[in-house]
């Protein structure tokens, strides 16, 4: 598995960078170096070097693993890689610019690491930058968290790669929680029995749920677990969340809503 499964893994994380804009980082982080102290710059190296090597580690662990071959070596499996290669290039630009003050007081500063630093920086800069507030998976069910806030639905059930990312868009606007019941959701079962009692005590209707991209009997187990039984379709819609092939295919593409009425 590591023979077949590491120019593989290797190559996932490469089509998941931009090769200019990385060699011209890597060209910043070495410039920098120069402008860190001599005394802080061999403890400041060592602890890159640690970072490199777990990295590597991580990466030929986990190129051999069954699950991550499974599924086709996406880069979510490789983070840690990723966000240590984030590091090793940005913590020497960090050390450089806390120096950077007094060197160019001193007499005779070094001014020519700085100028160059400054321009690949720039450079490293051209070129299209999307915020993560536009990542593919916001993106494709925005609609759905939308209507969720707007609809006063506190809990949602499905599809388990939906879920996520709907309940982190539920929160924005000050609202302080959405109960997911689905692949993976955990926390302590009482404060679903909580959520539920406080919707049952508000005068504007039966507590409301969302079944994402699920079958609806699925749906109604996951809530029935999570909270009492009750759960009943109702008539209406719900946006549904864009398709994606990198999160597989759904069981079903819809959105339907139910209401709990014991």
């Amino acid at each position: 598995m590591f023979a077949s499964g590491i120019p593989q893994s290797f190559a996932t994380i490469a089509a998941g960078l931009r090769p200019v804009r990385i060699v011209a980082l890597v060209l910043v982080g070495c410039v920098a170096t120069l402008l860190i102290g001599t005394q802080r710059r061999p403890a400041l190296l060592s602890r890159l070097a640690m970072t490199i090597l777990y990295c590597t580690l991580f990466w030929l662990v986990f190129s051999g693993n069954a699950w991550v071959s499974a599924n086709g070596f996406n880069i979510r499996y490789f983070f840690p890689v990723v966000l240590g290669l984030i590091l090793v290039l940005a913590v020497p630009l960090a050390a450089a610019l806390l120096r950077l003050p007094d060197l160019l007081r001193a007499p005779g500063g070094v001014w020519w690491p700085t100028a160059v630093t400054a321009v690949l920086c720039v450079g490293a800069l051209v070129g299209p930058l999307t915020p993560p507030s536009q990542s593919t998976e916001l993106l494709a069910t925005r609609a759905t968290a939308d209507y969720a806030r707007a609809n006063d639905v506190a809990f949602l059930s499905g599809y388990f790669w939906p879920m996520w990312p709907i309940e982190l868009q539920t929160l924005e606007g000050g609202r302080t929680s959405t109960y997911v019941t689905a692949a993976k959701s955990g926390g302590d079962p009482a404060a679903y029995q909580a959520a539920l009692d406080r919707e049952l005590a508000e005068s504007d209707g039966p507590p409301r749920a969302m079944c994402v991209d699920e079958e609806i009997s699925v749906c109604v187990t996951y809530l029935e677990y999570w909270t009492r039984p009750g759960w009943q379709e109702v008539p209406g819609d719900c946006p549904v969340p864009i398709s994606n092939p990198l999160t597989g295919s759904p069981p079903v593409q819809a959105c339907r809503l139910l209401e709990f009425r014991p």
